[in-house]
């Protein structure tokens, strides 16, 4: 290695070192790729990639973990539509750096795991939503049955689709968490600008005439071609090359649009949560819920996160009003904050 490279190793680690002082263990957007490259790889390669049966044992997902040698607890983290868990390594970094083991999976269709739409393989498709929450129940159950157990409190960050999941698992389910916080939760989904009733009847009907496979009119197969001043979901460029780069170095992860059947459940699932009143499961389990909410929101309905929060007795929401939909992909001054209300949350 030349001298002139070793200079630059220093110089971005020890940036790293200052930032990561300063907000728990970030990197900073300045040189972002050098130091990814410089402490999430080396990171990356020390997990251990395991996959798990799905619920109905008709698929092996894919799942990772990061073992902390003296752990404060568990931290699950679940990713949001069509996200795989490669996007949350930087995430995993900063709570294995804060003390916590860490365990992650792509949900059935998406990221790792085996994508199930047999006309369009980038197409998200799911039979049913229920699937979402019993697949979550199976993981769980597969962690604690792992050494990383050991009576370890367990704690939940859950985002967007992830975390709408996650919310129907805990009024359903008994839970193992002490915390949990869910950013831009999937409670309801923004359909505009066609109008929600119009979505509805649409995909409902498409089901009905076996059209449910197929791609909504407007969505289709994604190139990993994105145009950054088109993008809705962060304002971090460097986050954003981040997730492009992973998005043509694993091709195999990639998913395009929903499927007309994925809405139409998408739709079902909110109609449910947001007929949510009060849950004894929910309320006697589930010691404390943080919302985080993103201001700027193109893809759910900031209305129904404050609905849901007003009607449980231990729910705090924190609304962000510059920050987009990926809240944990944004720009530093907005993705800092964020993560210290989580990491403050869980010590709590």
């Amino acid at each position: 290695m030349s001298y002139s490279l070793n200079k630059t190793l220093i110089a971005v680690l020890a940036s790293t070192l200052l930032f990561n002082s300063l907000i728990a263990s970030a990197i900073p957007e300045k040189n972002y790729q050098q130091t990814y490259q410089a402490v999430i790889t080396p990171f990356f390669q020390s997990g251990k990639p395991f996959r798990f049966k799905s619920h109905d044992d008709k698929y092996l997902l894919s799942a990772i973990r990061f073992t902390h040698p003296n752990p404060k607890g568990i931290v699950v983290v679940l990713p949001g539509m069509s996200e795989p868990w490669l996007k949350y390594l930087e995430v995993f970094h900063e709570l294995h750096s804060n003390g916590y083991s860490v365990f992650s999976y792509d949900h059935r269709g998406q990221g790792l795991s085996p994508h199930l739409n047999p006309k369009y393989k980038q197409a998200l498709y799911v039979d049913s939503f229920d699937d979402y929450t019993k697949d979550l129940n199976s993981f769980l159950t597969s962690i604690t049955s792992t050494p990383e157990k050991q009576n370890q409190p367990m704690f939940l960050v859950a985002h967007s689709m992830g975390a709408g999941i996650a919310f129907d698992y805990l009024t359903r389910f008994k839970s193992p968490f002490t915390g949990v916080a869910f950013s831009a939760p999937m409670f309801d989904i923004a359909t505009k600008p066609v109008p929600r009733k119009i979505t509805q009847i649409y995909s409902d009907l498409s089901v009905l005439l076996n059209w449910g496979e197929h791609y909504p009119i407007g969505q289709g197969d994604d190139d990993c071609n994105h145009s950054f001043s088109e993008t809705k979901v962060t304002s971090s460029l460097a986050r954003w090359q981040m997730a492009n780069l992973i998005c043509h170095d694993h091709p195999e992860s990639v998913i395009g649009g929903p499927s007309i059947q994925w809405v139409k459940e998408a739709l079902d699932q909110a109609d449910r949560i947001t007929r949510f009143r009060k849950s004894p499961m929910i309320e006697t389990q589930l010691l404390n819920l943080l919302i985080i909410q993103a201001g700027i929101e193109h893809f759910v309905i900031n209305e129904a996160q404050e609905e849901i929060c007003s009607k449980m007795h231990r729910c705090k929401l924190v609304k962000l009003p510059d920050s987009r939909h990926e809240i944990l992909m944004e720009r530093d001054s907005i993705r800092a904050p964020a993560l210290k209300m989580i990491l403050d949350h869980f010590e709590k």
